[in-house]
């Protein structure tokens, strides 16, 4: 598979290891690249002005601009990037908020590099992917 198709990752996490972890792992792969590896949503903001990608690995909490406010602008003025929330926390109430914000998918900082791969080539396949982290009573009141 050329560059040309590859899918273009951005990974936004506020600690170092998480994101070049992530970003080795998923480089390994042929059909997925990462282009924008940065540690919180304001920058990665401005990478964006310079390099689009497909879809952005979002970390829930980080400083400067965590990754519901980050998603948030993202899904109003780059409507057509794939947001999936990344957090160690599976608590319901994240995944909702994250869902709210915009996001297409999440997938769990406790889950295999396979889950990983499978959850990106999910979401740009068919819009979307939130595994096992959702059920009939994640919304109800």
């Amino acid at each position: 598979m050329n560059q040309a198709n590859k899918i273009l990752v951005a990974v936004v996490d506020d600690h170092p290891i998480i994101v070049q972890g992530i970003t080795m792992a998923l480089n390994e792969h042929p059909c997925i690249e990462v282009v924008i590896a940065t540690s919180h949503g304001r920058d990665l903001i401005k990478k964006l002005e310079r390099k689009m990608v497909d879809i952005v690995l979002m970390d829930l909490k980080m400083p400067v601009m965590d990754g519901i406010k980050t998603t948030k602008y993202l899904s109003l003025h780059f409507p057509h990037l794939k947001i999936v929330g990344l957090s160690m926390l599976n608590e319901t109430g994240s995944i909702v908020e994250i869902i709210k914000a915009g996001a297409h998918g999440f997938i769990s900082k406790g889950s295999s590099l396979e889950e990983l791969v499978e959850t990106i080539l999910k979401v740009r396949r068919e819009g979307y992917c939130f595994n096992n982290y959702l059920n009939e009573s994640t919304f109800k009141c």
